[in-house]
């Protein structure tokens, strides 16, 4: 007979002790470092704590227990304190700000329409806990390994619990009684599917590293001999596969970090030299204050703007963040505005360097990472693979989230026969709705740089769309699809290359193991499974791409949506999405996704956080600001 797929899994919530009612209070007493009216403190708070309170919009400094509310009758009238200690015994403190959670949900009214009702729930602060891990969480190694070792489980823990789980459906009378009404009996048998690792078959050498400038060549040839990497995949690259010169780059820093802005600076010249790269002198800006530098209309601010004009990197030392009133993030935000927003006058990208990071025994390995992240910034490579194919190939990978009222949408193509130089755009839309005509519009720009580059059109082209829940696959389908084909044809009239579409789903409930006798351990790095995975009317695959060495890896899931005319069998489709997650070269080995996925997704996430929904400007289409 016909089966049903029942999983069982863990998930775990890290809870505050203190209130929000604490949290607000500590804030107040230490004030006295914030600088602006009650407003903007209230605004600061609201700011902070988005996204730490579950199901809520934000805090109501204007309203207090005392708010009075009609029942379902609407003929009493009584207020939030006198509701909450009648029902729940809660004595709640005077003169406390509000949490507001609003929650938007369709319905059908009386006239049988549908429309948009918000409900609204106002809670005392005294009544809400924060959530999630917090800056004093995450620098606390300790506090870090002893969550670790409390939410993470092994394959073996995590089979044993839900066999638990299983025995607890199988004795509870309730349950039984469902399982028997619908006549089912629970399986608990392993599920064996088949799975192999690429980084141990014959074609190993197409994810072996190049970091030196004279086998940028030499990758067109396929190489011999055996992998050079151990487990983990992961490197250090000791050069740079694309070197660049830099000709003029601006030290940015405040007057009162001067000393140590010479220091990083001396250092970043010097891991530049050891990587083989000759750079000029910088030009320095650390006479000044960095607050009244990034102040609009002001002197400095003029100052600053000149001095930029045609730079091809800014290096920022941020201050230390203890004791100022200024928020480093600011900081950091506004530096990012001026040179990247559209309309900039000094368009270029920015490296920024932390005091902290600075002052720690990590910064003499940390400097030669920060110079290969310039090289990649300003248009060269820290390290490449051998994905020289027959055909000139496009990767590109897309993103879409929410932000506020907005949507953003952002895209990243690759425009090289290596898959190394990229092409990105950013666009800020009112609906989701208009990504159609933003895949239009980036498909010709992308295939007009590639063919500029090349001298040659693009003749393959693999899309990853990521940001997608199960529910909008049907309309990525019927209106991105089409959209992208339209940008095709535009751009490559008759010569149309090969196109799959592949949707990249990183929030998997699907887990996988393999078997070493009685023991279960994570799959190993760049692990493929792709057979009794899905039912054979679709085209899936999972790919494990990193190793993982506490708790249970949680695999991507890729399916294809589409092909046209697509020339790559299963093998080299799935080769090619993994060799793509070893190419981000903020990280020297294997990500979850493919390189331009991951790009779009960071785009898009400093689009939202750092430029407050600004589009970036064309200038720096080519050049991946965002790292």
């Amino acid at each position: 007979g016909k089966s049903l797929y029942l999983q069982a899994d863990l998930t775990h919530r890290i809870v505050h002790n203190e209130t929000l009612l604490a949290v607000i209070q500590n804030e107040k007493a230490r004030r006295r470092r914030f600088n602006g009216s009650e407003d903007a403190f209230h605004t600061h708070i609201n700011n902070k704590f988005r996204g730490r309170r579950v199901m809520t919009s934000y805090v109501e400094f204007n309203e207090s227990p005392a708010t009075r509310f009609e029942d379902e009758t609407g003929n009493e009238s009584t207020s939030i304190a006198e509701y909450l200690f009648k029902m729940y015994g809660v004595q709640c403190q005077p003169n406390q700000p509000l949490v507001v959670s609003e929650r938007r949900k369709k319905v059908t009214n009386s006239e049988g329409v549908r429309e948009v009702v918000i409900r609204t729930i106002k809670l005392p602060v005294q009544c809400v806990t924060l959530t999630g891990l917090d800056e004093t969480i995450r620098n606390d190694h300790l506090i870090n390994d002893l969550v670790g070792k409390s939410c993470r489980m092994t394959p073996d823990d995590r089979l044993k619990r839900a066999h638990r789980f299983v025995e607890v459906l199988r004795d509870n009378p309730n349950s039984k009684a469902v399982l028997d009404r619908f006549k089912l009996e629970i399986c608990d048998a392993k599920e064996s599917v088949t799975g192999r690792n690429l980084n141990a078959s014959a074609n190993a050498n197409s994810f072996r590293y190049y970091d030196r400038p004279n086998t940028l060549e030499m990758l067109q040839a396929p190489r011999g001999g055996a992998a050079l990497r151990g487990d983990s995949l992961n490197f250090t690259p000791k050069g740079c596969l694309k070197p660049v010169k830099l000709e003029k780059w601006v030290v940015l820093a405040d007057k009162a970090d001067a000393i140590q802005a010479q220091r990083m600076a001396r250092d970043i010249s010097n891991s530049a030299h050891a990587l083989g790269m000759e750079w000029e002198a910088p030009k320095w800006l650390i006479n000044m204050s960095l607050t009244a530098a990034l102040t609009p209309n002001t002197p400095d601010h003029q100052t600053l703007v000149e001095a930029i004009s045609g730079a091809q990197c800014v290096v920022c030392l941020l201050p230390n963040s203890k004791g100022k009133t200024t928020s480093v993030t600011l900081l950091y935000n506004g530096l990012k505005q001026l040179l990247t927003c559209e309309g900039s006058q000094c368009a270029c990208v920015a490296q920024c360097v932390q005091s902290k990071t600075l002052a720690s025994n990590k910064w003499q390995t940390a400097a030669p990472k920060v110079v290969q992240q310039i090289v990649c910034k300003v248009g060269g490579a820290a390290w490449g693979l051998n994905v020289k194919g027959r055909k000139p190939l496009m990767a590109i990978g897309v993103d879409s989230r929410k932000s506020k009222d907005s949507t953003i949408v952002s895209l990243c193509a690759t425009v090289d026969d290596l898959l190394i130089e990229h092409f990105t755009m950013s666009q800020v839309y009112s609906s989701e709705m208009d990504l159609a005509g933003a895949l239009n519009n980036f498909i010709i720009r992308a295939c007009e740089t590639f063919e500029q580059r090349n001298n040659i059109g693009v003749r393959r082209v693999v899309i990853y769309r990521t940001g997608l829940g199960e529910g909008q696959k049907v309309a990525a389908t019927e209106y991105e699809i089409p959209a992208i084909k339209t940008g095709l044809e535009h751009a490559c009239g008759d010569k149309q290359p090969e196109l799959a579409v592949i949707l990249t789903t990183q929030q998997t409930n699907t887990r996988f193991a393999t078997a070493k006798g009685n023991q279960l351990s994570n799959p190993p790095p760049l692990s493929v499974f792709d057979k009794g995975v899905a039912d054979d009317q679709v085209y899936v695959w999972y790919g494990c791409h990193q190793q993982v060495t506490s708790g249970t890896i949680t695999p991507t899931k890729y399916e294809v949506l589409h092909m046209d005319r697509w020339g790559l069998d299963v093998d080299q489709t799935i080769n090619l999405t993994m060799q793509l997650s070893t190419m981000y070269q903020n990280w020297s080995g294997p990500i979850r996704v493919p390189a331009v996925v991951k790009m779009a997704e960071v785009c898009a996430r400093k689009v939202a956080e750092n430029l407050s929904c600004k589009t970036p400007t064309d200038h720096l289409a080519t050049l991946p600001w965002y790292l």
